[in-house]
C-alpha cells in the first residue's frame, strides 16, 4: 500500500510528524493485520460462497479466445539500433544490476520502502523480456487495454485539486475528527477515507493529501501513528472494490466488462468493510 510504503520510506513527505520512519513489520506486517487478512478471506469467501450460483441458475462461459494473446515481434531488424533492441543484452544487464541493488539493499537489512517496491517491478519487467523490441510491444499492448481509464486520471487530479485547494479535504476529515475519541478514531478515519476515495481514487494521491491531517488528529488525541495510516489504506482499499482499476488486466485477459462483475465486487464491498471497520475499532481501543 502507498501509504505504509511512504510512512517506511525516510525523508518521506509524512518523516516530518513520524519523527522516524515506521517500518511496514509494525503496519502491513503487523500481527494484527495478518490476523485481519486472514479474517478478510474467510469472510469475503464466505460470502461469495453464498451468492455464488445454483442449480439451474444461468452460467455464461467465457468465450473460447478469452486468453492472453502471445505478443508477436514483427518489428523489422536492419540497423545496428534494431540489433541492439532485438537483443537480450540490454534488458538482461540492466535487470541484474537492479537485481545486485536490491540484494545488496536487503542484505544489509534493507526495507520495503515505495521506491525499492518500484525498483523490484522494473527489475523483475527487465529480467523477463526477450529484448527491448518486446518490451515495448507489451507496453503498447497494456496501455491499449487500459486507454479509457488513463484519459479518466487527468479527472481525478483535477477532482483532487478542487478538494485540496478549496478545503474540502479537510472539512471531511476533520468532521470526523471532530466527533471522535481515541477508542473510535481508526473506526472515523476508516470511513473518511473510503468516502474520500470516491473522489481520489489514486491510494497515492490521497495519502498525500489526507495522511498530514489524519496524522495531525491522531497526535492530538495521543493514537499510535500507524493507526491512522493503515485507516487511510484500508479505506482506500475499501471503496476500490466499486471502482475496480486493480481488474482492468483480468478483465481484458478474460474478455468481461466492468459491469459483468459489479454485483460481486460489491458483496466484497459490504464483506470486508465489516472486517476493516471492526480491525479498525478493535485495535483502537
Amino acid at each position: 500500500g502507498s501509504g505504509p510504503l511512504t510512512a517506511a520510506t525516510p525523508d518521506s513527505f509524512i518523516s516530518k510528524q513520524l519523527g522516524a520512519p515506521i517500518p511496514i513489520s509494525e503496519t502491513t506486517f503487523s500481527t494484527w493485520n495478518l490476523i485481519a487478512i486472514v479474517a478478510t478471506i474467510v469472510v469475503v469467501g464466505l460470502a461469495l460462497y453464498l451468492v455464488a450460483p445454483r442449480g439451474d441458475d444461468k452460467i455464461f462461459e467465457l468465450a473460447t479466445d478469452a486468453r492472453e494473446k502471445l505478443i508477436e515481434l514483427d518489428d523489422e531488424v536492419s540497423t545496428p539500433a534494431d540489433r541492439v533492441d532485438a537483443s537480450r543484452i540490454p534488458t538482461l544487464l540492466l535487470g541484474l544490476m537492479l537485481l545486485a541493488y536490491l540484494i545488496i539493499h536487503f542484505t544489509k537489512d534493507g526495507t520495503l520502502t515505495l521506491d525499492v517496491v518500484n525498483w523490484s517491478f522494473l527489475c523483475l519487467i527487465l529480467l523477463l523480456v526477450r529484448n527491448p523490441f518486446e518490451l515495448m510491444a507489451l507496453t503498447k499492448n497494456a496501455a491499449s487495454n487500459v486507454g479509457e481509464t488513463l484519459l479518466q486520471f487527468p479527472l481525478y487530479a483535477g477532482i483532487l485539486g478542487i478538494m485540496t485547494g478549496t478545503g474540502l479535504i479537510e472539512v471531511i476529515s476533520e468532521v470526523m475528527i471532530s466527533i471522535s475519541t481515541p477508542q473510535t478514531f481508526g473506526l472515523l478515519a476508516f470511513l473518511s477515507a473510503g468516502v474520500v476515495n470516491f473522489f481520489v481514487p489514486s491510494g497515492g494521491g490521497q495519502f498525500a493529501v489526507q495522511a498530514p491531517i489524519m496524522l495531525s488528529a491522531g497526535s492530538q488525541l495521543g493514537v499510535d501513528p500507524s493507526i491512522p495510516i493503515m485507516a487511510i489504506a484500508y479505506g482506500d482499499q475499501w471503496t476500490n472494490m466499486i471502482q475496480p482499476f486493480w481488474a482492468l488486466p483480468l478483465l481484458a485477459i478474460a474478455g468481461l466488462k466492468m459491469r459483468d462483475i459489479l454485483g460481486y465486487i460489491t458483496i466484497v464491498l459490504i464483506a470486508s468493510g465489516l472486517v476493516f471497520g471492526a480491525t479498525m475499532q478493535i485495535i483502537s481501543m
